[in-house]
């Protein structure tokens, strides 16, 4: 019955990769009712599992589920990607059989964790560079985001948190790496979201409580977790520079963000509806309402035949590839 039960939930996870990657490529979208049939056929097949097979891995499982939603859920709050792609996150998290994830769910969250942004990096750098190549594109490329100030200014703030986290939990900090790895990572997209590093007083803060820390309390840093936050600071800044795209006004559609640019055009229109401003992440994604009011400024005194919009991150694709090769080693390799 456990290969029943293991083959059933491997198919439908399986589907829902092809299904929810295809949508999201074509239509920048997964539907709620693909998530919604995913969910039904998780919880039977793992109810059916732990049913047959005894409880023993339900505890694990049960706080490798609460780690998922957590991380997607913090993800989604910092615009990092879409509802869709947390709801997916969370879905595939279900229709991974327990036996395939290591004893430690924190472990397992971030095996995950990093083969996602690790296939998200590869993909924006790689499709940068061939469409550079091709000169099929515009890209904004500035390294001010990334200076040595601002890469000195979260150094100290990693290792501040990497001080705090080893005085307050101490043991469990040592024995626990995988875990304080994620907590490292989201405390950076956190930063991301607060002016931080152009506030002085708090560097030089972080600054002296780090010396402090290392000099005086004999506290380590963890330079495997300082190179992973520093991989994600640097995934954050190049997508924050992604790539725009030129299209026809009128092929604009619901969900699409337009550049900083295209959005300063509509200020001396007056077309009703027009987004006003734009922060060039998920927050600014158009209404139904606003890409009707650009089709129709198009044709108006200050209509243009084309605008800027950013380049979609295909997240469901990194989240679906990040899933499907931790399956597979949850097979092969534990």
């Amino acid at each position: 019955m456990s290969v029943i039960c293991k083959s059933f939930l491997s198919a439908i996870m399986l589907m829902e990769i092809v299904f929810c990657s295809v949508s999201d490529v074509r239509k920048g979208i997964i539907p709620n009712h693909t998530i919604i049939l995913g969910l039904i056929g998780a919880l039977a097949g793992e109810t059916a599992y732990f049913t047959f097979n005894g409880s023993g891995r339900l505890g694990m499982f049960a706080v490798w589920i609460a780690l998922s939603a957590v991380v997607s859920l913090v993800l989604y709050s910092l615009r990092i990607w879409a509802g869709g792609d947390a709801k997916l996150y969370i879905l595939l998290s279900l229709l991974i059989p327990a036996e395939y994830l290591q004893k430690n769910a924190a472990v397992s969250t971030a095996w995950v964790f990093v083969l996602i942004f690790s296939i998200a990096f590869v993909y924006l750098i790689g499709e940068t560079i061939v469409l550079l190549a091709h000169r099929e594109q515009r890209y904004r490329m500035s390294l001010t985001g990334f200076s040595i100030r601002t890469v000195f200014a979260y150094m100290v703030a990693v290792t501040t948190f990497q001080v705090i986290m080893q005085l307050v939990f101490r043991n469990w900090y040592a024995e626990n790496q995988a875990a304080f790895l994620l907590l490292n990572v989201l405390f950076v997209l956190t930063l991301g979201k607060i002016p931080y590093a152009k506030c002085k007083a708090a560097v030089i803060l972080c600054t002296i409580v780090s010396i402090c820390a290392v000099v005086h309390s004999g506290l380590q840093v963890d330079w495997k977790l300082m190179g992973a936050s520093l991989l994600v600071l640097a995934f954050r800044v190049f997508a924050e520079q992604y790539n725009y795209q030129e299209i026809q006004t009128t092929d604009v559609k619901q969900g699409m963000i337009l550049s900083y640019a295209t959005v300063m055009k509509f200020a001396n229109s007056r077309v009703k509806g027009l987004p006003k401003s734009t922060t060039e992440d998920l927050a600014s994604r158009l209404t139904t309402e606003e890409a009707d009011s650009v089709i129709r400024w198009a044709d108006s005194k200050y209509g243009q035949p084309t605008i800027t919009i950013l380049r979609k991150i295909p997240f469901a694709s990194f989240i679906s590839m990040g899933f499907l090769i931790y399956f597979i080693l949850g097979v092969v390799v534990w």
